[in-house]
């Protein structure tokens, strides 16, 4: 197979908080794909370890022993995908990863993949696949026409991209995005309206936000309230700050503004999310 041809078979994705490191190493049959939202991790993977922060994605076919560990004190939140590369077993149930050792005396088959997938693939800084990742969950777990073949597609798209990551940035950003992007860095919690930031950087708010989706992949608008929901999530976990009182710490005018959006990308309400991470 060749990778043009790569037309793989989504079994499972999840997005979820890791406090707990494993104990032992296991290994699985379909490939894995993770990528670290918020928090920090180490990842032992064949004869190297990785440490992975925020928005860092590693990728590794099927067969290959994988440890990973935690800080117990500050969970982290990772995007957690297992698939094939093809459609050929879908009428097999998932398989749960299992320890080390035994997989090896089983020796499961494990379907190979094209080059360069056929090893591990990590990426620093790959936060351009949050979004693909995001809405890749939400069609799978939707009951929409011809969920599979999208699911598929949307998959692929993100692999490609993985790949491409890894070959290096394909451009730097341009001006006006680059100054617009660093101060939406440091200011997002703040009040942001097209009119201030055109007056700010002295370009019609129009032009800016072309510009800024364009190079980024993303409105302004999306890439503002991703930040807010980010630092939300993180203070919902170590904070004891009220949900009011985090939605006027991160730049909401409301915890019931908060609430709407936070339940949409995480699919837990901010309440639920809290109660999650403790117990996770």
């Amino acid at each position: 197979m060749e990778l043009v041809n790569l037309n793989p078979f989504l079994r499972f994705i999840d997005r979820r908080i890791c406090r707990y490191s494993y104990k032992t190493p296991i290994c699985a049959c379909d490939a894995r794909l993770f990528y670290l939202l918020e928090g920090e991790a180490r990842l032992l993977l064949e004869n190297q370890t990785l440490i992975l922060k925020a928005g860092d994605g590693v990728f590794f076919p099927g067969g290959l022993p994988y440890q990973f560990f935690f800080d117990e004190e500050t969970p982290a939140e990772m995007f957690v995908l297992n698939f094939d590369p093809d459609c050929t077993r879908t009428a097999l149930p998932p398989q749960t990863p299992g320890p080390a050792e035994a997989f090896r005396e089983q020796q499961p088959s494990c379907l190979s993949f094209p080059p360069p997938l056929d090893r591990p693939v990590s990426v620093s800084q790959a936060q351009s696949l949050e979004a693909p990742l995001a809405r890749l969950l939400a069609e799978h777990e939707g009951r929409s026409p011809y969920r599979q073949a999208l699911c598929s597609a949307l998959l692929k798209a993100i692999v490609v991209q993985l790949l491409r990551l890894k070959e290096g940035p394909l451009t730097e950003l341009q001006e006006p995005v680059r100054s617009l992007a660093a101060y939406l860095n440091a200011h997002y919690c703040e009040p942001l309206t097209g009119k201030m930031l055109s007056e700010r950087f002295n370009y019609h708010a129009y032009y800016l936000g072309r510009c800024f989706r364009e190079q980024m992949g993303v409105s302004i608008h999306q890439y503002v309230l991703s930040l807010r929901l980010k630092k939300c999530a993180r203070l919902l976990i170590s904070s004891p700050l009220s949900i009011a009182e985090i939605a006027a710490e991160c730049g909401f005018s409301s915890s019931s503004y908060l609430a709407e959006y936070f339940k949409k990308v995480y699919r837990l309400s901010p309440g639920q999310y809290r109660e999650a991470g403790r117990l996770a």
